[in-house]
């Protein structure tokens, strides 16, 4: 399934966690790992106490280079596995994107530095830059522990089924278990006035049609958990709003990772552009894999 596994470091201790489950996929599907890390030299013009201008620092960037090349053949010595390395200078997002587009049958293996509001509209998210764009998917790690339970939600659409391959591939990695989840708009089939109103006549009648709404979704569930005959595969179903019902599920459950499919054009409308996933990344605690289709227009 996997060739390469990149993994961005960026010289933290938090950076370094996505080595723990990037060696345990490397290792199940042959992969190769790649170190990757930019490198981002700035200079700034400093007038000491008697008027002299100075550039500090004053790194040159062959040493920058040097340094980093050193710090990621360190990493690799550490998590003892065969591992390339790449430098380049640039914003880390670009040059993540950049290897990512000349690297197939790759998947990015990155954390996510928990940024207050303040320091993420200062600083920005190299992970909320490359999920947008990747060419390939991608495992955002927010614990280094491997997952044991995955949860991944779907809308009937092709768009959002292109997410499972890559997911029953990391369920396999990591000996995981996958619960599929359907988020049903409120609203859309379901009415809780109505089934109030009928319960007041009938309970009988206002149970079947909370049944008959939910059979709907678990019927299409079914369908995908029958295309893999050799995974038992858990089914869940639930109304409201997609991304917070994503993430209380997920708690309810226990899952440690969520699957989807991100910057969606069809399906539900709820499911547009990526915002759902986008707020997965930001309030969800698990880790989270991502996929965006290259072929979106392909996905109806």
């Amino acid at each position: 399934m996997f060739e390469k596994i990149i993994v961005p470091l960026d010289g933290s201790e938090l950076s370094a966690a996505a080595l723990i489950p990037a060696k345990q996929i490397a290792i199940t599907y042959g992969a190769d790992l790649l170190l990757v890390r930019a490198i981002q030299p700035q200079q700034y013009a400093v007038a000491d106490p008697i008027g002299n201008i100075h550039f500090w620092p004053d790194t040159p960037e062959g040493e920058l280079h040097a340094y980093t090349e050193q710090y990621l053949r360190e990493m690799a010595a550490e998590i003892d596995h065969p591992a390339l390395i790449y430098v380049d200078t640039g914003k880390p997002a670009e040059v993540i994107l950049d290897i990512a587009a000349r690297t197939e049958n790759a998947l990015i293996v990155m954390s996510m530095h928990d940024y207050t509001r303040a320091e993420r509209w200062l600083y920005g998210s190299v992970t909320a830059g490359v999920m947008p764009f990747a060419p390939c998917p991608l495992l955002v790690v927010h614990s280094a522990e491997n997952p044991q339970h995955i949860l991944l939600p779907l809308d009937r659409s092709r768009f959002a089924e292109q997410i499972i391959d890559p997911t029953l591939a990391l369920a396999r990695a990591f000996d995981a278990k996958i619960t599929l989840l359907t988020v049903e708009k409120a609203g859309l089939h379901h009415n809780e006035e109505m089934e109030a109103m009928i319960a007041k006549s009938d309970e009988g009648l206002a149970e079947r049609y909370r049944v008959d709404f939910y059979e709907r979704s678990r019927e299409y569930l079914r369908a995908v958990a029958a295309r893999y005959p050799d995974l038992e595969l858990d089914i869940a179903v639930t109304y409201g709003s997609p991304a917070r019902r994503i993430i209380e599920a997920a708690e309810l459950f226990d899952c440690d990772l969520i699957a989807m499919s991100t910057h969606g054009r069809t399906g539900l409308e709820r499911w547009r552009f990526g915002s759902v996933a986008s707020k997965v990344l930001h309030h969800a605690p698990v880790n989270l894999l991502v996929r965006r289709p290259h072929d979106l227009d392909d996905c109806q």
